[in-house]
């Protein structure tokens, strides 16, 4: 198996779905090369459903990083957002089941690793929101997830984490939505209260997150 560029079969008669976003993409399921994430937690997730490992109709590749002895550390955007579909597909009637699970199984694990979980109790919400570059990066490349406009009123806070990423890399919506817990859960974590949080999709590459917090 090459895995610096992965033949990737799906059936379309089975993923619909997936279908869809593929085509909706300058290269189908091979976009993007370039733009990468960290597939560290893709093993907790073959843990978990262990019947993907041994679901014929879903790609031998994806199996292989679902596994424990996965043998690529760094995978493409659109290859991580075709796992997640499949995810979807195979083990969750709605959306909103999906990204319950991924908030608190994907999401909620990685933000709680040791050496993170220390520094985000220590750490003010407004500290951690300007460090959200700075994390994004750690387990990204090719997509950038910036923190400005960041105001203060008493205790009250507010900020705009602006995402930008490749021509719709995520057109389906609830790929993006995935991530919009990312910063809500980090100052959660650092004791921020009443969090409010409003998306606004301002292009195929580009959308915001408009933060309030008190501290």
């Amino acid at each position: 198996m090459d895995l610096s560029k992965p033949s990737i079969v799906i059936d379309e008669s089975k993923f619909p779905r997936i279908s869809t976003y593929l085509k909706k993409l300058p290269n189908a399921i091979n976009s993007y090369p370039d733009c990468v994430l960290d597939s560290e937690i893709y093993p907790h997730i073959g843990k978990l459903f262990p019947d993907l490992l041994v679901d014929e109709s879903i790609d031998p590749f994806f199996k292989m990083l679902l596994g424990e002895k996965k043998n690529v550390k760094w995978v493409s955007e659109v290859i991580g957002n075709v796992l997640m579909l499949i995810i979807r597909t195979k083990k969750f009637s709605t959306d909103q089941e999906f990204l319950n699970w991924y908030r608190a199984n994907v999401l909620g694990i990685l933000l709680k690793k040791p050496f993170l979980k220390i520094i985000l109790y220590v750490v003010k919400p407004s500290l951690a929101v300007v460090g959200a570059t700075k994390r994004w990066g750690a387990m990204r490349r090719g997509t950038t997830f910036t923190s400005s406009d960041i105001q203060k009123g008493g205790n009250k806070f507010s900020a705009v984490i602006t995402f930008q990423y490749p021509a719709n890399l995520f057109n389906d919506p609830m790929l993006l939505t995935r991530y919009s817990f990312t910063t809500v859960d980090v100052i959660e974590m650092c004791g921020a209260k009443n969090i409010y949080q409003r998306i606004d999709i301002v292009a195929n590459d580009c959308c915001k997150f408009h933060l309030q917090w008190e501290e």
